[in-house]
């Protein structure tokens, strides 16, 4: 249900919800779907511009159940990127930490839907890498088909 105008006067517009909304009472399926939309999208599609915020979204949620004893968010991304030797998702941290969220000097690059697109995709390529049962059952959650396999 959403609020909408017709001719100057408020009317309440209802519309259908998306499936994996229907049949999830949490955003984290949602977030996670709309995400892995992204990463199956071509590389220079602008709706990948909408998804940063959205995949760090996914890891804050994802992030706070699997470290749930750490403080933040920025914490939490730490103590899991130090879970693979060689830290070999520290990009993932730094792209939370700056991009999504202007949390940092973003430069040009950000503007660039390839950069974009491969950003995302190493979120989830992360979280694959750190719970790979998790990121099955999600993929199954969403109804979709696993893009990094």
């Amino acid at each position: 249900m959403s609020a909408t105008d017709v001719h100057g006067e408020r009317r309440t517009q209802l519309a259908k919800l998306p499936q994996v909304l229907f049949d999830h009472v949490s955003e984290y399926v949602y977030l996670f779907s709309m995400v892995m939309a992204g990463v199956t999208a071509a590389k220079d599609d602008d709706h990948l511009f909408l998804l940063p915020n959205a995949a760090r979204r996914v890891l804050e949620i994802f992030a706070s159940y699997k470290v749930p004893d750490c403080p933040n968010f920025k914490r939490q991304l730490e103590v899991l990127v130090k879970t693979k030797v060689g830290e070999p998702y520290r990009d993932v941290y730094d792209f939370c930490n700056r991009f999504s969220h202007g949390e940092g000097p973003e430069s040009i690059d950000v503007l660039d839907a390839r950069t974009v697109h491969r950003h995302i995709q190493r979120c989830m390529e992360f979280l694959k890498a750190v719970d790979p049962d998790h990121y099955h059952r999600m993929c199954e959650a969403a109804g979709i088909k696993d893009p990094l396999a």
